[in-house]
């Protein structure tokens, strides 16, 4: 979330804007100063500064519509934005495909405090309960990331730590691999700097840290920004 150290959020005449986010259109009003600190694309859409037609109309009505964007997700990214959680109900499990789903909007809309928070989420779980995601769950996060996305990077290190040469052999794992080809290639890639002759070894526990799969946040209108305290107590 927000650095605490900003200046506070002021709430008594401050605008509002709408998205419309699905279809059919589920509406969603939200401070405009809350959104856009922590979402460069919509600071960048509900400025002033549009130099294209569709642009000027999003400023001057402070509407968007969002087609392609799933409601439900856009709802627990707004409960994040007050409350600087998640609905319990998406983070007892790690990681439902809701989690990344909410990751995968926040990758397209530029939100990097919430993507960091949603690591954060993924690898406590991992660690504390020691689950991983399903590779239902892998699939999509490949299909809705870049290559160099924080949250692949994860999962492969997750991958690697988690599971063992049982699991590799499997039949069911080499269709389901073969599905993720990218996913396949970066496992290959890391499993072949970690082998020693003909076995592998793991360690008793999960070595990464969480700084290593955040990002660093943008800074916007000349403000520093930090990461969220809430993160900062995941490291």
């Amino acid at each position: 979330m927000a650095d605490k150290n900003l200046a506070p959020l002021k709430f008594g005449g401050v605008p509002m804007v709408t998205l419309n986010v699905g279809l059919p259109a589920t509406i969603f009003c939200i401070h405009r100063d809350l959104l856009c600190r922590e979402s460069p694309v919509f600071s960048a859409a509900f400025s002033d500064g549009g130099h294209f037609l569709e642009a000027s109309k999003i400023a001057s009505s402070q509407t968007m519509d969002l087609v392609e964007d799933d409601a439900a997700a856009f709802d627990q990214i707004f409960n994040w934005l007050y409350h600087e959680n998640l609905n319990s109900g998406v983070d007892k499990v790690c990681p439902p495909l809701r989690i990344c789903q909410i990751y995968a909007t926040a990758e397209k809309y530029g939100m990097v405090n919430l993507k960091n928070h949603v690591v954060g989420r993924i690898m406590r779980t991992a660690k504390n309960e020691r689950i991983i995601p399903h590779l239902d769950v892998v699939k999509y996060v490949y299909s809705t990331t870049p290559s160099n996305s924080p949250l692949r990077r994860l999962f492969v290190a997750l991958y690697i730590w988690h599971v063992d040469k049982k699991y590799w052999a499997s039949r069911v794992t080499s269709a389901s691999l073969s599905e993720i080809p990218d996913f396949a290639a970066d496992l290959a890639i890391v499993l072949g700097s970690k082998s020693f002759g003909n076995r592998m070894e793991r360690p008793p526990e999960f070595p990464g840290k969480l700084e290593d799969y955040h990002e660093k946040p943008v800074s916007m209108k000349g403000q520093e920004r930090k990461e969220s305290p809430t993160a900062q107590k995941l490291a």
